[in-house]
């Protein structure tokens, strides 16, 4: 088994990132706090954040303004003990990141049994019906027409959401069909071509292949990292992951090209993160701090919700 303690392959990753100008510090902290925080408790002191990004080549005024920010814009709330100060997730940010977590960390999508997800948004509704547009493309549904947006197989419990919100009273009417795909392929070939733009998504996809293959064909083979190695590849792993995942609207296989490139993706994402995850664990058990001493184990239920990839790596 070979050793890859300070490994090129991680080496480069690192620098790849670092060498972004300018880095997107906003961003990744929003996937360090994703993917290492909130699974326990979501809170952090400003000085374990400043260690941690300094190690993908963030200075302390990018990531303080980048801190600030997110807490202006509410994903974080920030409190003092005497001279340090730590930021939580608010109600917010927990809810914005539980309703990402469930499609980075979701597996494959159940079997589709054909039926559609129509949400018709007629013209003049005004700012509402915009908004709505907006949160439905977030959720994956795509534009079928004017006033118009589909999904054959949407998360369920985050369309309730936003369809719960009061303008959607005004602007949205839900309507939900069957329709068989045996003698219709053609029809619904063109309309997943004009609704989504699979092209550049699995653009995406093979981007993240060519960054991230190496390194999963080198830990398949065995290759071996440090703890600190393993937590900054599972960071960059995760946000590079989420840059691609967050815009595929998960369609059933049934509507997907057959070298689909997204199944590859997910494949070598789970086979890094399991690899990874117990030395990246152990260093975030060892070195990140919250107000009152390291933080607390993961929270006991917060990967069993999402199905998918887990600490375990499952």
């Amino acid at each position: 088994m070979s050793v890859c303690s300070q490994s090129a392959l991680a080496g480069d990753l690192v620098r790849e990132f670092a060498a972004q100008q300018p880095i997107r510090a906003g961003s990744f902290i929003v996937t360090i706090y994703g993917d290492a925080v909130a699974p326990r408790g979501g809170r952090l002191s400003l000085v374990s954040l400043l260690a941690l990004m300094s190690e993908v080549g963030a200075s302390e005024s990018l990531v303080r303004t980048a801190v600030s920010r997110l807490a202006a814009d509410g994903w974080l709330s920030g409190q003092r003990k005497g001279r340090h100060s730590f930021y939580s997730l608010t109600e917010t940010g927990s809810r914005r990141f539980e309703e990402a977590t469930r499609r980075i960390y979701l597996g494959a999508p159940a079997p589709w049994s054909g039926t559609w997800e129509v949400v018709l948004l007629p013209g003049g509704a005004g700012e509402g019906r915009e908004s709505l547009r907006k949160a439905l493309r977030w959720l994956g549904f795509g534009q079928a027409g004017p006033g118009v947006m589909i999904h054959p197989q949407p998360d369920r419990e985050a369309l309730a959401g936003v369809l719960a919100e009061p303008a959607a009273a005004e602007a949205a009417l839900l309507i939900s069909g069957t329709a068989g795909i045996s003698d219709k392929t053609a029809v619904l070939e063109r309309l997943v071509a004009e609704s989504w733009d699979l092209e550049a998504l699995a653009g995406g996809y093979r981007d993240f292949l060519s960054r991230f293959g190496p390194l999963g064909d080198a830990l398949a083979a065995g290759c071996r990292l440090s703890p600190r190695e393993c937590l900054l590849v599972r960071l960059l792993l995760i946000h590079e992951y989420r840059k691609v995942i967050l815009r595929d609207p998960a369609l059933p296989g049934a509507l997907l090209p057959d070298d689909w490139p997204g199944r590859e993706a997910q494949a070598l994402c789970r086979l890094i993160y399991a690899a990874v995850v117990a030395g990246a664990e152990a260093w975030v058990s060892e070195s990140l701090r919250r107000d009152d001493g390291a933080l607390p184990p993961t929270v006991a239920d917060f990967w069993s919700r999402f199905g998918g990839l887990d600490p375990q790596g499952r």
